[in-house]
């Protein structure tokens, strides 16, 4: 599955909500041990899962600035070409 910058960029930002909200419950006084291992083991897969996207977000981007740098560099030959 593809996504695109703005989808990436709004998985990052719910992942990143998450973790806020497990980190908060893990503060909480009145929970027990069998629910904190849950919360931790949750959290633990979310930052995995936040690392993995903001990789893919990162490799996505590095492919749009190397295509943007091709299609600019090969302008002017494609001009001179017309122009010739």
């Amino acid at each position: 599955m593809e996504f695109n910058k703005r989808e990436l960029r709004t998985i990052i930002s719910a992942l990143k909500l998450q973790i806020v909200v497990y980190t908060k419950i893990e503060t909480k006084n009145d929970i027990d041990e069998e629910d904190l291992a849950e919360v931790i083991m949750d959290r633990g897969y979310t930052e995995s899962l936040l690392s993995a996207v903001e990789y893919d977000y990162k490799q996505l981007n590095s492919q749009l600035l190397f295509q943007r740098t091709q299609q600019q560099g090969a302008m002017p030959a494609l001009a001179h070409c017309r122009n010739g």
